[in-house]
């Protein structure tokens, strides 16, 4: 029993620490900022007012309105739900009670160690955004549809409803990764079993539960009727941005591939490749398949043809690779058991050169401090400068320092007013929320016309006005936004 639940735990240990160490190592992005403002709304009306314009669901919002209202506001504490779904991931293999591990550990065991070890699971997971949230709702649905599909049961079929509610939830995308869930589920099940399993069971209780989670969470426990309204808007919207807008986020199809999964995940892609490869075969092969072989196929197909339609998409944001990697790593998992039941040697000189390469490249990209030499080429430290393939105009430096040095003015004048004004000034509200009376938010690039009412400005940087009553100095606040601040002084 000791020996069962002890890999479980150190695991757990591993991807608790991982997460939420020092969360307050990066500065918050764009996108973290303004989650932040959503929740202030949540707040201010008691639900969350879904939009489509703002794509993506509910979900998320009421977890993290949780975790804040028990733990704070703080850089850290905003990040405890994230990192919690994160940890959770760990634990998804474990829905599946089968795991036919003879002849090698546990494939559940390796999958919440490659999990646990991931650098863009761990990256994502310490970022206030949805991604890690919707894969683990994936995953959870692909092991509790496997399983109805597999034995039935009506814990398997409730469970799998709720997912899919969580996944619906959770962002836009859902139908792109259904599709891809649902057709390796028929490559390892085949149609036939499939619909004698639909046929044989009582559907009606578990999808009306379905519905009921998903028109709660998107009407704010039916209070506002609008959002059922703005759910069904979302899906257009996203298409609509994904292939006619938003041209400054378009990149071309080897972007995933190339740019962030190679230099960051190159490990875990060979293992994913093999375990295709295995997934093929036994697809191939006409004999009765095990579970875990199905679940082998099942992964297989879903892996590669979401890769293939996230790349077709122009629209690109590094966080959609944990699409990829998520399941990846359950399916480098089966692989790597099957190896070591068909050379215990190879396989485990295989998991040990794998996971020594993955914690190496987590840290890395996640909270290794640069050398001097580094530090002279990049100004910034690795885990959040445009070095980092997981970055996405991320938040710099020169946001801290404007921040501090604004924090600083004030502390000296307090009757100090504040003018934002630039155009990309996120996360500065959530930086700047204390500061009383309220900063204005208003794009200029002509700051004198405000000298005489405030005595901070943060102007564009094509302002070219210099006074000999302000100091003027640079900053740059994230990868696309400069700053000339002006200060009036004393």
């Amino acid at each position: 029993m000791l020996a069962r639940i002890a890999p479980i735990i150190l695991i757990a240990v591993l991807g608790v620490s991982l997460r939420f160490y020092n969360l307050d190592l990066r500065p918050f992005h764009h996108d973290e900022g303004v989650n932040f403002h959503f929740i202030l709304e949540m707040v201010q009306r008691g639900f969350y007012p879904y939009s489509h314009e703002n794509y993506h669901g509910p979900l998320f919002f009421y977890g993290l309105q949780l975790f804040v209202s028990l733990f704070g506001e703080g850089e850290s504490a905003f990040r405890y739900w994230p990192a919690a779904t994160g940890v959770a991931l760990l634990f998804s293999p474990f829905l599946v009670q089968r795991a036919e591990g003879r002849g090698g550990w546990d494939w559940r065991i390796l999958g919440a160690l490659f999990l646990a070890l991931s650098p863009s699971l761990v990256f994502y997971a310490r970022y206030t955004i949805h991604e890690t949230l919707f894969v683990l709702c994936q995953l959870v649905f692909v092991f509790s549809l496997a399983r109805w599909f597999e034995r039935g049961g009506r814990k398997s079929l409730y469970l799998s409803a709720a997912a899919l509610a969580g996944l619906v939830t959770t962002k836009e995308t859902f139908p792109l990764s259904l599709f891809c869930i649902l057709l390796g589920s028929l490559a390892a099940f085949g149609p036939w079993h499939i619909l004698n399993r639909i046929r044989n069971s009582d559907l009606a209780r578990p999808y009306l539960l379905f519905a009921l989670l998903v028109i709660g969470t998107f009407t704010g426990l039916f209070r506002w009727s609008s959002g059922a309204r703005e759910m069904l808007r979302s899906i257009p919207q996203w298409v609509g941005r994904g292939t006619e807008s938003d041209y400054g986020h378009f990149k071309p199809f080897s972007y995933y591939l190339e740019k962030v999964l190679y230099p960051t995940e190159l490990p875990l892609l060979l293992l994913i490749l093999g375990g295709v490869l295995l997934g093929l075969y036994l697809l191939c092969c006409r004999r009765e398949r095990s579970f875990t072989e199905r679940l082998t196929v099942i992964f297989a197909v879903w892996i590669p043809l979401t890769l293939i339609l996230y790349s077709s998409i122009p629209y690109k944001t590094p966080w959609l690779v944990l699409n990829v990697t998520a399941p990846g790593a359950i399916l480098a998992a089966l692989f790597v058991q099957r190896t070591i039941r068909f050379h215990r040697l190879l396989g485990w000189g295989l998991l040990s050169i794998v996971l020594i390469l993955q914690l190496r490249l987590t840290v890395k990209y996640n909270f290794r401090a640069p050398s001097m030499v580094e530090k002279l080429l990049v100004f910034q430290s690795e885990p959040y400068s445009d070095a980092n393939p997981f970055i996405y105009v991320h938040t710099t430096d020169g946001m801290v320092e404007i921040v501090r040095a604004a924090e600083e003015y004030k502390r000296r004048f307090p009757e100090a007013k504040l003018l934002v004004g630039v155009n990309g000034h996120w996360p500065l509200p959530y930086y700047l929320r204390d500061f009383k009376p309220a900063p204005l938010y208003q794009s200029t690039t002509t700051p004198e016309q405000f000298a005489g009412e405030f005595d901070i400005i943060i102007a564009e940087h094509a302002a070219t006005w210099e006074s000999e009553e302000f100091e003027r100095r640079y900053y740059r606040l994230n990868g696309a936004q400069e700053s000339f601040t002006y200060f009036r002084k004393r």
